[in-house]
């Protein structure tokens, strides 16, 4: 009995130490979502260990910038009485430069030993592989529809977005991620992000679903000649394989890279606005409510709103103001300005509303306001006026 107990105990010991051996044995693989990408994409990398008691050193990526947090997943698992565990660090990286680019090996440290990983060697290439719509192993891309590459100073562009998709995707969620620059660069009049319904669009002679994610109204703050880059992060199903008539889905996302044609904002021929000036663009009317009565007693404060409506986009300081005369005091001036997108086009309802005061008596006119802005359809510079009044102060 003695003897069997021996045995017993031997066993154990050496089923022991040979598992021990087996986790001594540190193994590191490295892992790239691809090869080649372009300058806009996203470089997936994990470097996976086979122990979960290594302390990763973190790296820095000379050639690379951190394009979001990195993720880190470990797992456990007994086979036949023998435990193995993997702990798998995952980096989103950005491009720093096109060429050749390296991932240095990263270095994990186990119970004072260093044990490093290989390096990898990333050609960066283009724009984007990623949103490459000809490329034919994509079957999912956005592409950003502008509706004007050569702006004038100050004058809006629509940008939609557009998401295609094969009929075997299902996307079920969106998440936008634009660059710093795209609020540095623009003022952002209007943005809309309610998806239309999906409908059935040709890209390059192929036949996708497609789907408007977002529809901005924008203007380039100063002269640029420059592109828009953003990044759209579409979370999807993908139909894998059907069984008994009902499909298999596999949830997945991709970062897509939006890059547009460049834009370039220029000047106008033989027409110099001063600098700062922003200037209206579209097609508008002008009106000048007057007060009901045009007696109005000394000091008495009255009411006079200018209205300016039409089909375009005004910014607050575009808005006419009054031109004062002598004899009158301002109490107050208060500013609506309302806009709505119909279709592609922007309309405008704006007043500024004045509260003034009389403070001489007798006969006071107020001029004409004059309005100036671009008419974009006829490609003209216009001017409008409105019409004058008086009042009698007694």
């Amino acid at each position: 009995m003695n003897f069997i107990k021996k045995i017993v105990v031997l066993f154990l010991v050496f089923n022991s130490l040979w598992g021990f051996s087996q986790e001594e044995k540190i193994i590191i693989s490295e892992k790239v979502s691809s090869t080649e990408i372009g300058f806009f994409d996203v470089l997936t990398v994990e470097f996976e260990i086979n122990t979960n008691d290594a302390e990763l050193i973190e790296p820095t990526f000379n050639d690379f910038d951190f394009y979001s947090q990195k993720s880190i997943a470990s797992s456990v698992t007994i086979t036949n009485g023998i435990k193995t565990s993997k702990v798998t660090h995952k980096y989103y990286l950005k491009p720093k430069k096109i060429g050749l680019s390296t991932i240095e090996e990263v270095t994990f440290d186990y119970k004072g030993k260093k044990y490093q990983s290989n390096p990898i060697i990333i050609n960066i290439k283009g724009e984007t592989i990623e949103n490459d719509p000809l490329n034919t192993e994509n079957k999912l891309f956005i592409i950003p529809e502008i509706s004007n590459y050569k702006p004038h100073r100050y004058q809006p562009i629509t940008v939609k977005y557009k998401l295609y998709y094969d009929k075997d995707i299902k996307p079920s969620s969106i998440q936008l991620d634009f660059e710093k620059e795209y609020v540095d660069d623009f003022f952002i009049y209007s943005i809309s992000e309610n998806a239309d319904a999906p409908f059935l669009a040709n890209y390059n002679g192929k036949e996708y679903n497609c789907v408007v994610i977002r529809t901005d109204v924008l203007r380039f703050k100063e002269l640029y000649d420059t592109y828009i880059h953003n990044k759209i992060i579409v979370h999807y199903n993908k139909e894998v394989s059907e069984i008994e008539n009902e499909s298999i889905l596999k949830a997945a996302r991709k970062i897509v890279p939006v890059v547009s044609e460049r834009i370039k904002v220029q000047n106008f021929e033989n027409f110099r606005l001063p600098y700062n000036y922003v200037y209206p663009y579209g097609n508008y009317k002008i009106d000048v409510i007057e007060p009901e009565k045009t007696s109005i007693r000394k000091n008495k404060i009255f009411e006079v709103q200018i209205q300016v409506y039409g089909e375009g986009f005004l910014e607050d300081e575009m808005i006419p103001k009054l031109r004062l005369p002598n004899g009158i005091e301002v109490v107050s001036d208060v500013i609506q300005n309302e806009n709505t997108i119909e279709e592609t086009k922007i309309k405008t309802i704006a007043s500024r509303t004045y509260k003034l005061k009389a403070i001489m008596d007798g006969k006071i006119d107020f001029k004409s306001i004059d309005f100036y802005f671009y008419d974009e359809i006829n490609q003209q510079h216009k001017s409008i006026k409105s019409k004058e009044f008086s009042i009698i102060v007694k």
